[in-house]
């Protein structure tokens, strides 16, 4: 939990799949932007039946991910996770 230090408001935090930590006021309607790094990500392993044959996909192997795309850059990102504050 984040407190914002000028008016004691408890702030909500969101995290981009890009690494994004945008964190929200909603008493003065702050949008804050920094950059994370992931320090560990989970392995992902599906097992599937073929052939009769149990087998595990390994997931984690391979770093392709699919980003989402904003046509706003930064304040188009903090716009779509917290409109509230562009009203």
């Amino acid at each position: 939990m984040m407190i914002h230090n000028e008016d004691n408001t408890k702030v909500e935090m969101k995290i981009t799949d890009d690494g994004q930590l945008l964190v929200y006021c909603p008493e003065c309607k702050g949008v804050w932007e920094t950059s994370l790094q992931t320090v560990h990500k989970p392995k992902e392993a599906r097992p599937i039946t073929y052939g009769g044959t149990g087998i595990n996909l390994d997931m984690g192997s391979s770093e392709s991910v699919t980003r989402k795309k904003s046509s706003g850059g930064k304040a188009g990102i903090a716009k779509e996770l917290f409109p509230e504050a562009f009203k």
